[in-house]
């Protein structure tokens, strides 16, 4: 039997279909991702190479930055500036600075 290829007998002959079962098929138009269970060609409007995804544009990269660089900020150096006010020495500002200058290295702007 060719690999690939499963047989099954069919109204009384055998016959040897397609067999994509276990496999991920895409639709060609539109949006979904489903399991292949049954023998057979498959449908003409089905893949199983999965859709190209766009690269991401210089607006949605820099959106994501800024989105990463925030959470950043609310969890690691905003605890650190409120630090800083309440002490007001100048180790606790440097440290609140240092923390800022590592999450803008973390997360670097896109440039282009």
């Amino acid at each position: 039997m060719e690999e690939g290829y499963a047989v099954l007998l069919v109204e009384g002959e055998w016959q040897s279909l397609e067999d994509h079962r276990g496999k991920i098929a895409y639709k060609k138009y539109g949006s979904g991702a489903f399991e292949i269970e049954e023998l057979g060609e498959l449908p003409s409007d089905v893949s199983l190479t999965p859709p190209c995804t766009p690269e991401p544009t210089f607006e949605e990269r820099f959106a994501s930055t800024i989105a990463q660089r925030e959470a950043a900020y609310k969890t690691e150096s905003d605890p650190l500036y409120m630090e800083w006010q309440y002490d007001g020495t100048a180790e606790a500002e440097q440290k609140w600075r240092d923390k800022v200058a590592e999450i803008k290295e973390r997360y670097p702007l896109p440039t282009e």
